[in-house]
């Protein structure tokens, strides 16, 4: 088979694909130099593999392709203050959020990013959440914002 038949095969195989498949085969035709020299250098083990491909992915680069093709938060913090990388209105994930996302993510704080606040409402919290905003929300069709205002009521008795 020739190199262009083998490319149209592909091509139409990755139609078919789901969004999210189409986007993760983008990724790796865009990344296949870097795939590429790791299958070519056969003495490697899969640890060395490993740590290249993390290596290739937290490069700007690298991180400007995961948040361009698949919309993933990427992991290299630095990206996340670069105005071309996070304010990119030809972005098409920064286009279909009303705020751009990673200056949502600096207001959080790398502090608080990952953390699990408890206080001793929480489980009340939790329980209203469960049995009732969610409930009007989706099965009553509550408007979205009345509906926390609700919750922000109701754990403000609590307190």
């Amino acid at each position: 088979m020739k190199k262009e038949e083998r490319i149209e095969k592909l091509a139409g195989e990755i139609i078919k694909l789901p969004p999210e498949g189409q986007r993760a085969m983008d990724f790796m035709i865009k990344n296949f130099d870097i795939i590429k020299k790791m299958c070519e250098n056969s003495g490697m083990t899969n640890e060395e593999i490993n740590e290249r491909m993390k290596r290739a992915k937290m490069s700007e680069e690298g991180e400007q392709n995961i948040w361009d093709t698949l919309g993933f938060d990427v992991c290299n913090t630095a990206c996340w203050t670069d105005d071309a990388f996070a304010h990119d209105d030809s972005n098409q994930y920064n286009a279909y959020f009303r705020n751009y996302p990673y200056d949502v993510l600096n207001s959080i704080g790398m502090d608080n990013i990952g953390k699990i606040s408890v206080v001793a409402i929480s489980p009340t919290i939790n329980e209203y959440v469960c049995n009732t905003t969610l409930n009007e929300v989706l099965e009553d069709g509550m408007d979205v914002s009345d509906a926390l205002q609700e919750l922000q009521d109701a754990v403000d008795l609590e307190q």
